[in-house]
């Protein structure tokens, strides 16, 4: 929908099917912010997808490697919330309604308000879908690290990849692994509010701004 556009389906109208200027530039202006958003929200899946795949090969090969069970068992599920992710936001993208510029305005409106209500939805649930099974897997991951002379394990790549005896760090000490746990806490909780603060300053506005453009072009008509 073009800002020109809507000017002059306003200018050549007849009085009774005049859309108020005012009107007209608030539709033009969401349409500018939605598609901002929709750029944001591209960008999001592309690099939620592409840090998914790195992930599962990353967990494919530790779950190969590691020989702690309870560490092998982290990795399996780890890479199984990584396939979630991604068939998550793809369903996601799938599901949203294609705007037909052609269509009237408020079929629009209404088709923009469902998909921001979509996205509404994915961002309110992150907590459920997002946040706790990975820490789970964390927490789990960090703890079935044990003592790699019980299994002789002798990883190399992952000595050829770090420090030749950065294996005399296992087995982790209970305070280590507590503090490593209490850092993905912390950076869990900051995406929380990153998802939340998205919620407040980004979506809300937009819907509002939708539900008051479709309520005066149903008082339009």
């Amino acid at each position: 929908m073009l800002e020109q556009e809507l000017k002059d389906i306003w200018k050549n109208s007849s009085q009774e099917e005049k859309i108020s200027f005012d009107l007209s530039q608030l539709m033009v202006e969401l349409n500018r912010k939605i598609d901002r958003l929709k750029k944001i929200i591209h960008r999001r899946d592309l690099r939620e997808i592409g840090a998914s795949i790195f992930g599962i090969i990353g967990f494919s090969y530790l779950g190969y490697e590691i020989p702690f069970p309870i560490t092998k068992i982290a990795c399996v599920l780890t890479i199984g919330w990584f396939f979630y992710v991604i068939y998550k936001l793809r369903k996601n993208k799938k599901q949203k309604i294609t705007v037909d510029i052609s269509l009237p305005f408020v079929e629009q409106m209404t088709n923009q308000k469902a998909n921001l209500l979509r996205e509404l939805q994915l961002l309110k649930s992150v907590l459920y879908w997002y946040v706790i099974p990975p820490v789970i897997f964390n927490i789990l991951f960090i703890f079935g690290f044990g003592n790699p002379a019980e299994y002789e394990w002798n990883p190399w790549l992952i000595k050829k990849l770090t420090l030749e005896n950065s294996l005399y760090l296992l087995p982790i000490a209970l305070n280590v692994k507590l503090l490593y746990i209490s850092g993905t806490l912390l950076f869990n909780v900051f995406i929380i509010w990153i998802n939340k603060r998205a919620v407040r300053i980004s979506l809300l506005p937009l819907i509002e701004n939708a539900d008051t453009i479709i309520s005066e072009l149903e008082d339009e008509n």
